[in-house]
């Protein structure tokens, strides 16, 4: 299994989180696996900006249903999703200017931490929506 295959275990139960998170994984996996008709600095250049893009509307999606709910650890949340468009930021500056190796990079450090942001902080949102 490639790192950005997308695996039911990853599934919170909200379709319409499921299907971004999803979407989500496929950019990512443009950038370990560029179209062979692009150059790898112009595919890794375009996936990188899509990625931060889509992770943008993705978490104001989020944070709308949060609102929307009266999600009690909003505010934590949206912490975590700010850290990470930083962090994503940082990574697309250094990888634009750089090769190769630091997009995947990037992306390794993405893939950890949807990984652990989507088994914990979104499962307990979804968990809280469950019960409105």
């Amino acid at each position: 299994m490639a790192p950005f295959d997308w695996h039911p275990s990853l599934a919170v139960g909200y379709r319409p989180i499921d299907e971004q998170h999803r979407h989500l994984f496929g950019l990512a996996e443009s950038v370990l696996h560029p179209p062979r008709s692009d150059s790898p600095s112009e595919a890794g250049a375009r996936s990188l900006v899509a990625i931060v893009d889509f992770t943008r509307q993705h978490f104001a999606f989020e944070e709308a249903l949060m609102r929307e709910s009266g999600y009690a650890e909003r505010r934590g949340h949206a912490i975590l999703h700010a850290s990470l468009l930083a962090d994503l930021d940082l990574h697309r500056s250094i990888a634009c200017n750089a090769q190769a190796a630091n997009w995947v990079a990037g992306t390794r450090f993405l893939y950890q931490w949807l990984y652990m942001h989507i088994r914990s902080a979104d499962r307990q949102l979804v968990g809280w929506i469950a019960q409105c």
